[in-house]
């Protein structure tokens, strides 16, 4: 069953890749008028049904322990997409930021997928209860990760540009210093200042 549910995701991914290369509007429609109201209401009946359904599984484990599973999956996907996307840019010779949605691409896991298959691969109703609770808090946990991923990257970017300022102005006072040091160069004082006629303005001088 988990083999069978395994195609069946790998197929439609690679049908949607398919579709997006062969032709976009086509995928864009599909996405709009499909894939989102499929997605709303997944997370409508999960956000109310769902979650009270599986509110027991809450106790399964200490608070340490989940916060560790359910962490662990979006965060390796961000490690591993981005080090998987730094290789390939690298080889592809592309100095391109495609890493980025590589590996959000990667660190975002079917959690719905993985209930489902879950639920009916497993014979069992406790076995299942337990092994869709790191599921069913990496739901959770996957948005906050991407958001405090994000929030990281915005204070590295700031600190950086930061830095690059200071150098830039610190370099600038080096240089301003080094020529304040240098003698002055000659000035030829040989100007003639000639009036043009009908003209008695200083500011209208033109010095030769």
């Amino acid at each position: 069953m988990f083999e069978a549910w395994l195609a069946v995701v790998a197929v439609a991914h690679l049908l949607g890749v398919l579709l997006q290369r062969t032709c976009q509007p086509a995928a864009v429609a599909v996405v709009d008028w499909l894939c989102r109201p499929f997605i709303l209401l997944y997370v409508i009946v999960f956000s109310t049904i769902g979650f009270y359904i599986n509110v027991y599984s809450l106790d399964l484990r200490p608070l340490w322990t989940i916060v560790v599973v359910g962490f662990a999956p979006p965060v390796t996907g961000l490690f591993v997409g981005a080090l998987v996307a730094t290789v390939g840019v690298r080889l592809a010779a592309d100095d391109g930021c495609g890493w980025s949605g590589v590996a959000t691409e990667t660190a975002v896991v079917n959690c719905g997928a993985v209930l489902t298959m879950i639920r009916f691969a497993v014979a069992s109703d406790v076995d299942a209860d337990v092994l869709s609770s790191p599921a069913f808090w990496t739901t959770f946990t996957t948005p906050l990760t991407l958001m405090l991923a994000a929030a990281s990257r915005q204070l590295v970017c700031t600190a950086v540009r930061q830095l690059q300022m200071l150098s830039r102005n610190d370099k600038q006072e080096v240089v301003c210093l080094s020529s304040a040091k240098q003698p002055a160069e000659h000035i030829d004082e040989s100007v003639q200042t000639i009036r043009a006629p009908g003209i008695n303005l200083s500011h209208q001088l033109t010095a030769v």
